[in-house]
């Protein structure tokens, strides 16, 4: 059996084996699971937590108790931590109203014209679940881009 010291460092090297490290001020994306909102995830410490808050708490230390850990980068699956900072649920609303996540188009339109047509003349050689990660979306959205709906 592990100590918890031992199962961190396993946990630790499992995590950067996930992890597309191009440069110190890119987005550094998570290559293993994505859960059902778009967020890398892994089985951490006994626990499935987002890849995100374990790039923190591998690199910064403890998430303080009813924080987020939220983007600069608006990148659901970058874990460069300098690109992560802690915030409430309040702050990740009010960011995610400041970026304008409706985008162009009509009023409940989320994706750009111009990344509706990229993902469907895509879909042609890639996976959804491939584009999902590529464009940042959920995998129904994908999925809803190339069957027009």
């Amino acid at each position: 059996m592990y100590t918890d010291k031992q199962m961190l460092k396993v946990h630790t090297e499992r995590f950067w084996s996930n992890v597309d490290k191009e440069g110190p001020n890119s987005c550094w994306i998570w290559k293993g699971s994505v859960n059902s909102m778009g967020h890398g995830q892994m089985l951490f410490m006994r626990r499935n937590i987002t890849a995100h808050r374990v790039s923190w708490i591998i690199n910064v230390g403890p998430i303080p108790k009813r924080k987020c850990i939220l983007h600069h980068c608006d990148n659901r699956l970058c874990v460069n931590p300098a690109h992560l900072y802690v915030g409430t649920q309040s702050d990740n609303n009010r960011d995610r109203a400041h970026r304008n996540p409706t985008g162009q188009g009509g009023r409940f339109t989320k994706v750009p014209d111009i990344e509706i047509e990229r993902i469907r003349n895509m879909s042609r050689n890639y996976s959804q679940a491939f584009l999902s990660r590529l464009f940042n979306y959920h995998p129904s959205t994908i999925s809803r881009i190339i069957n027009k709906r």
